[in-house]
């Protein structure tokens, strides 16, 4: 079959030069006369070179014919053969189900209700379940309810405002700051008064004042100076490798 088809374009796609060349010879005899009057009538110059007439015929493309037959031949051979041959051997070897007395204590499934193999087949594997089918709606419904919910409630909301002559606007809600504070932020706030208040009553200044090593120690002096009393001062061994003042 896909030959004779094939056989047939190829005679359409050959007669049609024959078409053409039949309207580029009209054209060409209308010009070859107009030139010929148009020689008598001037003198010029003509240059001749040694080369034969036109042999090339202008016809039309064979892509998009050759291009359909290729893919309905791939898609023939890909497709319907494949589908036919399964067909064929489905309903040879396995064939239809029966119907049989069911089991007490068994359950049919959804797919099992068809009877061609095929048909539970593609049931099973390519398609949702009536159970996903029915969740889906409510799923479905569900979502139309709640938005019918709120364009009801917006139009209440609206209907509201326009009976007590309302409007929105900006509102404070008054707040104890007590229970904003959580106790470590309390903490924190006061430890760090405290320490601005003893900074500000002392000032603290470290040296170290040993010029030379005392065996493997060295005093760490802090002299803080407070308004009228005496210095103290506070020594604390501090280590250091031996040899090191």
């Amino acid at each position: 079959m896909l030959r004779g088809a094939g056989v047939v374009r190829s005679r359409f796609v050959a007669f049609t030069p024959f078409l053409r060349s039949y309207g580029v010879n009209f054209f060409k005899s209308d010009g070859e006369y107009a030139k010929k009057l148009w020689l008598k009538t001037h003198i010029f110059t003509l240059r001749c070179r040694n080369s034969s007439n036109r042999t090339m015929h202008v016809r039309q493309s064979k892509f998009v014919n050759e291009k359909f037959c290729d893919e309905l031949h791939f898609f023939f051979m890909c497709g319907a053969v494949p589908c036919v041959l399964v067909a064929f051997i489905v309903n040879t070897l396995l064939g239809q189900a029966e119907l049989v007395e069911t089991p007490e204590d068994y359950e049919p499934h959804y797919w099992e209700y068809y009877k061609h193999p095929i048909t539970r087949f593609i049931s099973r594997h390519m398609m949702w379940s009536p159970q996903q089918v029915y969740e889906n709606n409510l799923a479905y419904q569900k979502r139309a309810m709640e938005s019918m919910e709120l364009v009801a409630e917006e139009k209440w909301f609206q209907e509201s405002e326009l009976a007590h002559r309302d409007y929105r606007g900006w509102q404070f809600i008054p707040v104890n700051p007590a229970g904003v504070l959580r106790k470590g932020r309390l903490v924190f706030a006061i430890v760090c008064l405290l320490l601005s208040f003893l900074l500000a009553k002392a000032r603290v200044s470290w040296a170290l004042l040993s010029p030379r090593c005392i065996g493997t120690h060295s005093l760490l002096h802090i002299h803080v100076f407070q308004r009228n009393m005496p210095p103290t001062f506070f020594s604390f061994p501090f280590v250091q490798p031996s040899g090191v003042c």
